[in-house]
């Protein structure tokens, strides 16, 4: 038998009433639905969508309000985030690995959730539960919001952990460690971390874009499918290492064993690069802010004719108002039109690389008019470039004094007439250095590579920093 307290019934009532708007207050705080006239009726289209996008809008809001309400439980959640994915290059694991099987994981959770509650809202509304039908929708919305936290990102996880797995090695890495503990505070550790993880996940997927390449190529013999494989590897370095592993690739085909110093400084955008003869140095721009001229910025191109195969290009200069016609060979400046035009196409990568051999074949050329004159006629050499300068020449073929080959360094010594771009294109010194550029655009491998390197940038995975704010966002969004 059930006996009440002592409560007077009209107090009964008041208790009764105030419980009712708690439980309707909880209710509808829960699930926002529509307003009251219309939960007995058929959902309309835009009822439908209004309902689902409030509950895309739900999740977000209330994800936002809990990190807001419980700081400390949110800093702890991303703290613990951090520190797994942190630790995971240290193992030879990229972080990209580590997000992506947990954006799997999200994904799989929040579409299990989606398809739940999408059954249940076609089943309520075909039962004519327009009222629980709503609910759901809105579930659905809410659903909706995690899905886009997760999926977007799968395919690219999935490729992350394929990589891992098929070219990654699971190890401490005890020199990584000593760099991050070397490295000053929690940020400098961050960016040690950050840089080392995007390499290995940088090599991964060039290593995978090498495998794509070559099994396009089906009609090569597995042993040359083999050689190409070794000479495109030898590109799979950090992006600081790129230069040098040009100039030796430079250095093996002309059989030279001393390199010029390379450097990197700021020039203006339409300069890649140049190599200075006074210490034996190739500079290569940084671009970084330049507040310089342009080069050629004070010629002004104002006419240009075509006259018996050739070009006929009158200038202006800005500063002075002087007008000067200068001629060249159709066929040079098609030539120069044509490989700016290839430059465009290409990635950053291939780009640098067609730069280094421009500028290494200079100081070919720097060498070779050394060779033959000696240094008078080039001021201000430094003794210890003078010196890498003679190391050179005893390892390079001897110009004979006669021939067309010394009739063209010959003219490596002779001063431009003007400064028109004209007459730097025309140069034979530049004529030289555009042919070695187009030797390499011939190569297979070459082209090979570039695509290699534009497949490895569309691949770029996200950084550490990243991956922890996505999976602490997923992490909030799937307990709200």
């Amino acid at each position: 038998m059930i006996q009440f307290t002592g409560i007077e019934p009209k107090q009964q009532n008041i208790n009764f009433e105030r419980n009712q708007k708690y439980s309707a207050h909880k209710s509808q705080n829960m699930h926002k639905v529509a307003p009251r006239q219309f939960v007995h009726k058929k959902i309309s289209f835009s009822e439908g969508t209004e309902i689902f996008m409030g509950g895309v809008l739900k999740q977000g809001k209330e994800m936002i309000t809990s990190i807001v309400q419980h700081p400390l439980k949110a800093a702890a959640v991303m703290a613990g985030t951090t520190l797994g994915l942190m630790a995971l290059p240290l193992i030879g694991i990229p972080s990209a690995v580590g997000g992506g099987l947990m954006a799997i994981g999200f994904a799989g959770l929040a579409l299990t959730k989606a398809v739940k509650h999408a059954r249940e809202f076609a089943r309520t509304n075909q039962d004519g539960s327009y009222d629980l039908a709503r609910v759901h929708l809105q579930q659905m919305g809410e659903d909706t919001f995690d899905l886009a936290l997760s999926v977007p990102f799968v395919p690219k996880a999935i490729t992350s952990i394929k990589n891992f797995v098929k070219y990654g090695k699971f190890g401490f890495n005890s020199t990584l460690f000593n760099e991050v503990k070397a490295s000053e505070g929690f940020i400098g550790k961050l960016k040690t971390l950050t840089k080392a993880d995007a390499e290995m996940t940088r090599s991964f997927n060039f290593q995978n874009a090498v495998d794509k390449e070559l099994s396009l190529l089906t009609e090569l013999p597995e042993a040359a499918k083999a050689q190409i494989k070794q000479e495109l590897l030898e590109f799979n370095v950090a992006a600081e290492q790129l230069p040098q592993v040009t100039l030796e690739k430079y250095a093996q085909a002309k059989g030279i064993k001393t390199q010029p110093h390379i450097k990197y400084t700021t020039m203006s955008k339409n300069t890649h690069g140049m190599a200075v003869a006074d210490n034996c140095t190739i500079y290569l721009n940084d671009y970084k802010p330049y507040s310089g001229p342009s080069a050629f910025a004070e010629w002004s191109s104002i006419n240009q004719e075509l006259k018996n195969g050739q070009y006929f290009i009158t200038y202006k200069n800005n500063n002075t108002g002087a007008v000067i016609v200068e001629s060249i060979e159709a066929e040079i400046l098609n030539r120069y039109n044509d490989l700016c035009n290839i430059y465009k196409s290409l990635s950053p990568e291939a780009a640098k690389i067609l730069t280094i051999l421009h500028e290494r074949h200079h100081i070919y050329q720097f060498a070779q008019a050394f060779g033959m004159k000696g240094f008078d006629w080039a001021r201000g050499v430094k003794p210890e470039a003078k010196q890498r300068f003679e190391q050179m020449i005893t390892e390079m073929p001897k110009v004979q004094f006669g021939t067309p080959e010394a009739m063209v360094v010959e003219t490596y010594t002779q001063p431009l007439a003007n400064s028109t771009p004209l007459a730097y294109i025309k140069r034979p010194l530049e004529i030289g250095a555009r042919e070695i550029e187009q030797a390499a655009i011939d190569n297979p491998i070459f082209l090979s590579l570039d695509e290699i390197f534009k497949t490895v940038y569309k691949s770029k995975n996200l950084s550490i920093g990243e991956n922890i704010l996505i999976n602490d966002i997923r992490m909030e969004s799937s307990k709200v």
